[in-house]
């Protein structure tokens, strides 16, 4: 799905990890997670619910053959994939028009740890730079809002 959907490849890969000190990436097996779009759950559309809205559609699973993304945007400008081993793909559609571009994705109780820390580990496909946020030992958050 990757290859016909993405047009355009955003490189921003996140690490969840275990400790801010190691750096240890966080594993994402078995995790479900959440996600809003400029804070609205209808913002974002799933790999499990095929990527059609309607309830729970903004919560997923992994994708287990690793060749989707797990999360699209509902005006499919950016899609959002998370890899086992706690590295996360955000891939642009389109130009990114002047807007607001807020995304959380928040993983509850599914993971083995809590998120301590995550970093930015390539930027090289992308003018700008988008906002981190640790929301809190469950929920990440990004603004891509100044990426383009």
């Amino acid at each position: 799905m990757k290859k016909t959907i993405i047009l355009e490849t955003l490189v921003l890969a996140a690490v969840l990890a275990a400790s801010p000190a190691k750096a240890t990436p966080l594993p994402l097996q078995g995790a479900k997670i959440t996600a809003t779009y400029n804070g609205s759950a209808a913002g974002m559309l799933g790999f499990d619910s095929g990527y059609s809205g309607g309830p729970g559609s903004n919560i997923t699973g992994l994708d287990p053959s690793d060749i989707s993304v797990e999360f699209l945007t509902s005006d499919f400008l950016f899609g959002f994939d998370f890899a086992e081993d706690g590295m996360l793909t955000v891939y642009n559609n389109d130009t990114i028009p002047f807007g607001s571009y807020s995304i959380v994705f928040d993983f509850g109780s599914s993971l083995s740890q809590a998120i301590t820390s995550f970093t930015l580990a390539d930027r090289n496909a992308i003018g700008g730079m988008p906002a981190l946020s640790l929301i809190n030992s469950h929920a990440i958050g990004l603004d891509l809002s100044n990426v383009t």
